[in-house]
């Protein structure tokens, strides 16, 4: 049953190395300890699993406080305990807004993971990651990640986030159906495309005439043929164009943030009517570097908007000029897209977690024997004598899928280089207790796993 998760790629050869864990020689001593951990005022409390939902039993289940206050809740029993501490410290690694949203306000996030699942079904222009959220897998296997990937995926989001009918989104959404009649536009000059070809085609008969038409004053100006677009007065030079007198040029100095490589978007608004604020503003804020886009930057699931007014909406929507629920939305959008939301606990559907950490606690409590639980997550005795620990991922290669599979030694707190065992893209969706159970059952039958899947067939003893 649980092949179908899986699948593997290559084998990741290394020696084994030294980790802060504890094997199973410490595991009794780690579950008795636990409990002592807990204040005395919770020792007799009916306590329930911020995790998995579980009421609190001294006989089969332990507990401690977490100590990183990001993770909501105080008590977590032993096999969510990793989980659920990874996961808070990759929200510690979040900029402060997004801690304290994830912290103070976690109902929004399951709002807005609710609100995205319903938006990427709602415009057919509108390009977005290969799945859904809140477990239902996205019809439209367009993108390999999820968030916005087109200007019409950020206005369908934008507008959910302000509400229908603003005049502003409005405005955005008419700029956007600007660009959709690039096809039949008769004009050459009518595309965002054929501006850009413009200006190439003008550079290339610069280059062909040896600059013929440009000269030196004595002053020292350079001369150049003037172009016309619409009402704007264009010189191209190599790597700098000038229009209506202001220097667009990519070199780092007094105007660096005036690059041409936007004047095809800016040009294209204005000879449409679609903007007619003075160019040089509108390129300001289009290459803006705020901390939104910086963000966006640096998840790398997000393409930031190519259209300039939907580019600037988006900075506005950051900064709260909508009003700051409107904000807030946008904000909590942002932690899922950063993140592979069924996988950590903090961007996790609260219900499917619970219930799938509930499987594994039952899977562990049936088959004792085979498996137990570690400190860093949990051992599996396979059927070839190999001892595997799952644990949360530790190596960056393995931090998509939420875990990694090492094997581990018996007499000591050696283990290998992670195992190249992945989960399969349409499994993206399910939460990670069932990621967990079904690992669990691959490999505590490892040599039948091993006939399908290459890189635990490696790992197998010689003698199998």
């Amino acid at each position: 049953m649980e092949a179908f998760l899986l699948k593997a790629i290559g084998y990741c050869t290394g020696s084994p190395i030294q980790v802060a864990s504890t094997n199973l020689r410490d595991a009794d001593h780690f579950a008795a300890t636990l409990g002592d951990n807990m204040p005395n005022q919770y020792a007799t409390a009916e306590l329930t699993c911020k995790s998995c939902q579980q009421i609190y039993n001294p006989s089969n289940m332990s507990w401690s406080r977490a100590e990183d206050d990001s993770i909501i809740g105080t008590a977590l029993c032993d096999i969510c305990e990793p989980w659920v501490e990874y996961s808070g410290a990759r929200t510690n690694k979040l900029p402060v807004w997004a801690k304290t949203l994830v912290h103070d306000e976690p109902q929004i996030i399951e709002e807005t993971r609710a609100a995205l699942e319903e938006i990427v079904g709602q415009n057919y222009n509108a390009q977005w990651g290969p799945r859904g959220l809140n477990g239902r897998p996205h019809q439209f296997q367009i993108h390999n990640h999820l968030g916005p990937h087109n200007d019409w995926a950020w206005l369908e989001f934008i507008e959910w986030c302000v509400g229908l009918g603003h005049p502003e989104i409005i405005q955005g959404f008419n700029h956007a159906e600007a660009r959709e009649g690039d096809a039949w536009m008769s004009d050459e000059l009518d595309t965002v495309a054929s501006i850009t070809e413009w200006f190439d085609h003008i550079r290339e008969e610069r280059r062909d005439t040896n600059n013929a038409f440009s000269f030196t004053s004595e002053e020292g100006f350079i001369y150049a043929e003037t172009h016309t677009l619409g009402e704007h007065e264009i010189i191209v030079h190599d790597t700098i164009i000038l229009v209506d007198g202001v220097e667009f040029d990519d070199r780092s100095g007094e105007n660096y943030w005036l690059d041409p490589e936007v004047l095809p978007e800016l040009l294209f608004d204005s000879i449409h009517d679609l903007d007619s604020r003075p160019i040089d503003f509108r390129a300001e804020l289009y290459s803006l570097n705020t901390q939104c886009l910086q963000f966006i930057g640096q998840v790398g699931n997000i393409r930031a908007p190519q259209i300039p007014y939907i580019r600037e909406l988006v900075n506005r929507l950051s900064h709260g000029d909508f009003e700051m629920e409107a904000a807030r939305r946008f904000h909590a959008a942002l932690i899922l897209w950063s993140s592979h939301p069924e996988r950590e606990f903090h961007t996790c559907s609260r219900e499917p977690w619970a219930k799938s950490f509930t499987l594994v606690r039952e899977i562990v409590s049936e088959i004792p024997s085979e498996v137990r639980v570690d400190p860093a997550g949990l051992l599996v005795e396979g059927s070839s004598g190999n001892l595997y620990r799952i644990s949360p991922p530790s190596a960056t290669g393995w931090i998509y899928d939420g875990f990694e599979i090492r094997t581990a030694s018996r007499i000591s707190d050696e283990v290998s280089a992670p195992i190249c065992i992945h989960t399969a893209m349409q499994t993206s969706h399910l939460p990670m207790g069932d990621i967990i159970a079904s690992l669990i059952l691959m490999l505590r039958d490892d040599i039948e796993s091993a006939k399908s899947i290459g890189p635990l067939r490696a790992m197998l003893p010689d003698s199998v």
